[in-house]
């Protein structure tokens, strides 16, 4: 018997993006997104990152530009904020 399974390119990447989670990463990780850089030699934007989160550097880096492009200074005290997604938080922990 054959089992021929088919899924849409939508299902596709999920399950690419669950595999290289589950198998292929550092499973500690507090993030799950794509990043964010600059298009310069590091692409770097966060100064000072503490060395243990600088695997993590660039999808903390994206939860970085957004947060920043949501108020008119680069201050979030005050500012209540909500994550919607399916990750673990470590975006928001790193932000607040």
């Amino acid at each position: 018997m054959i089992l021929c399974v088919h899924f849409t390119p939508k299902e596709s990447k999920i399950l690419i993006y669950i595999y290289t989670y589950i198998y292929i990463f550092n499973i500690s990780w507090s993030t799950m997104n794509y990043g964010y850089a600059l298009l310069n030699s590091e692409g770097k934007t966060i100064r000072n990152l503490d060395p243990e989160l600088e695997e993590e550097r660039f999808c903390l880096q994206l939860y970085q530009h957004v947060a920043t492009r949501l108020s008119t200074t680069n201050n979030l005290s005050g500012i209540s904020l909500l994550e919607v997604g399916s990750g673990r938080g470590g975006g928001l922990n790193y932000i607040s």
